[in-house]
């Protein structure tokens, strides 16, 4: 058995890696941001370092039906025995609550006694070790690598389900610094504007399900470039990218530059251009395999607009979307796939939501069903156009992410 733990926005994560490994899969084990799949998964390393939706996967070695010192701590030894440093263990054991009932407080003192035990044992044998623990029932990505406990030693994770326990060893987790230096650390960077999360670009990547080195990719509302990059260190084959602002392909501009001279061993095929969406057939002569883009988010807001104001703006950004998608469906192969991150704004009463399905499509284009049939619904919850809500804490303007075919 194989499990993830997966990111905050769990539908988009189990849409992501369903997409990349087979909707036919059995997708019913998902509860608490945990995903268990019975058969081994393949290539979990290259799942990691493409998916942006998963935290951590491994596998699991062992079922208790309650929870059991010695069994765990032999468990624990064993996994250990095969590690191969000169210098000291690091380990860490984390605890997850696949169960619905919230986790017993004094679990988690069972496994740092359990961690203490592991380490006297080891500490009488001659071993240098370190047990690396959490104020969190689990360790998150950066205590992991920070303190070096996949690389010189071992991360044991113990899941309470509804019959007792399962024991796996974590084989991946989330390479944070990479993803914080293409969000935070790129050169070119406007915050007043909205930028698309890193992350969520490339999971609205993967999402289309394309072979990218075979693929001509367009983000006609490109800003400061977060499609481009992560279609660059994708290996897509042909990257266009427009928008209407002069400084915001400037930023592209800068910021793709730097992903090929930072992270990028040859150059990446990308084309750039000054155009609003509605004239891109000017620039554009082929059609396109694949559409990924944010769209205009509306203006900034405050937090005190009224209901009619912000009907007001979702009115406007209806007409603007149907002139762009307009020329987008034209644009688009047939059988090509366009991927769109659209506003929803957000109040304390509710979540306003453009009339998204019927106006695309009136144009053409057919909403795609993403998710996989197995997927238990309560975990698995899409808007009502059929798409997937990605909203951070503190945000006055969400995005409502839509897999569209032509």
């Amino acid at each position: 058995m194989t499990f993830f733990i997966l990111g905050n926005h769990t539908s988009l994560a189990v849409a992501e890696l369903a997409t990349a490994i087979g909707k036919e899969k059995d997708y019913s084990m998902l509860s608490n941001h945990i995903l268990l799949l019975e058969e081994p998964a393949e290539n979990l390393s290259y799942l990691q370092n493409n998916l942006a939706g998963i935290v951590k996967s491994g596998s699991i070695i062992a079922e208790l039906p309650t929870w059991n010192d010695e069994q765990l701590q032999d468990l624990v030894l064993s996994g250990l025995c095969d590690v191969q440093t000169e210098s000291k263990i690091n380990f860490g054991i984390s605890l997850y609550n696949f169960s619905e009932k919230s986790l017993p407080k004094d679990l988690q003192k069972q496994a740092e006694r359990l961690g203490l035990s592991v380490k006297k044992e080891l500490r009488k044998n001659g071993q240098s070790v370190r047990y690396v623990s959490s104020k969190e029932p689990d360790l998150s990505s950066v205590i992991l690598i920070e303190n070096n406990v996949l690389t010189s030693g071992a991360e044991f994770v113990i899941i309470r389900t509804k019959s007792g326990f399962l024991f796996g060893q974590t084989e991946t987790v989330q390479n944070y610094k990479a993803w914080s230096e293409r969000d935070f650390g790129r050169p070119a960077r406007d915050a007043k504007n909205g930028m698309l999360p890193p992350k969520l670009a490339r999971t609205m990547i993967n999402l289309a399900g394309t072979n990218l080195s075979e693929t001509t990719l367009l983000d006609p509302f490109c800003g400061s470039g977060t499609v481009l990059m992560e279609a660059a260190l994708m290996g897509t084959k042909n990257i266009l990218g427009s928008d209407i602002s002069e400084k915001a392909i400037e930023d592209t501009k800068i910021n793709t530059d730097w992903i090929e001279s930072n992270l990028l061993e040859t150059s990446s095929n990308t084309t750039l251009f000054v155009s609003p969406a509605q004239n891109l057939h000017e620039h554009v002569k082929k059609p396109v395999d694949l559409i990924v883009a944010e769209t205009y988010l509306g203006p900034p807001r405050k937090g005190n607009e009224s209901h009619q104001s912000i009907k007001h703006v979702g009115e406007d950004l209806v007409e603007l979307n149907r002139e762009a998608f307009t020329e987008l469906f034209d644009l688009l192969k047939k059988g090509g796939k366009a991927v769109i991150a659209f506003p929803v704004f957000l109040t304390k009463e509710e979540e306003i939501h453009l009339p998204l399905k019927p106006l695309l499509e009136a144009i053409g284009f057919t909403i795609a069903q993403t998710l996989p049939a197995t997927a238990p619904a309560i975990q698995s919850e899409q808007t009502e156009a059929g798409g997937f809500l990605y909203e951070r804490k503190g945000q006055l303007v969400a995005r409502e992410i839509l897999v569209l075919e032509k």
